[in-house]
């Protein structure tokens, strides 16, 4: 079986399980403390164990041989257990850039703060992990308050933003077939990540969208968050 060492919070480990989850492929999650391999919590552990970088996630073959970098591990799904099936870019993918352009900052003002908070994560049960999270941040100019007592302004602008990503979902829906593309394995990620937060309201087809694209990988242990909003 594959060993995948992830984040459970970390979008880009993300991806890989959709994509895992996507063509059934068995594999064991194992996960580690955001704060754990810095230089003031077991430098040489965590992950930094796996290939020398504190940096997830980290696919592990069944000969025990490493890889890194979530696109190259996708990639590496696709061939090997895809039957032939191509990661190719959906007729929304300009369209779809665009609104991520607008979406980016909003969706990291509310959920930094917030995804910090779900403490049964292993990513977020040691106070150190949240410590590294807040001044690794902090030391790029995110003010945590200042995101906080803007939830109100922020919510309206993000459920104005979900309306308008319906419309684009519900435009060009059916068109691939089916087909898992690129753009769902980076949007879908960040569409996990904000169901973290209260008071968004998903429309009905983009709501049905995260929830059928997250079925499997929910009963392989990758919950969305709706349980735990804060």
């Amino acid at each position: 079986m594959l060993t995948l060492h992830i984040y459970d919070h970390c979008p880009f480990c993300t991806r890989v399980e959709i994509v895992l989850s996507h063509f059934n492929v068995p594999y064991e999650r194992v996960l580690y403390h955001y704060g754990e391999g810095t230089p003031d919590w077991n430098p040489e552990g965590g992950p930094v164990k796996l290939m020398g970088k504190k940096m997830l996630p980290v696919l592990e073959l069944e000969n025990h041989t490493m890889m890194g970098e979530s696109l190259d591990i996708v990639a590496y799904i696709f061939k090997k257990y895809g039957g032939g099936a191509v990661l190719e870019e959906k007729d929304y993918s300009t369209e779809l850039r665009e609104w991520e352009k607008n979406f980016k900052l909003f969706k990291s003002k509310l959920c930094r703060p917030r995804i910090i908070q779900l403490v049964h994560l292993t990513d977020w049960s040691d106070e150190r992990d949240v410590h590294y999270a807040k001044t690794k941040y902090q030391k790029m100019g995110f003010d945590y308050e200042e995101a906080i007592n803007d939830t109100e302004n922020l919510v309206r602008n993000v459920n104005s933003q979900l309306v308008e990503l319906d419309g684009i979902i519900k435009r060009y829906s059916g068109k691939n077939g089916g087909n898992l593309g690129m753009e769902d394995i980076q949007l879908l990620p960040n569409l996990r990540t904000l169901t973290v937060v209260k008071h968004l309201k998903w429309p009905m087809d983009l709501k049905r969208y995260l929830m059928k694209s997250f079925e499997k990988c929910i009963l392989n242990g990758c919950e969305l968050y709706f349980e735990h909003v804060k």
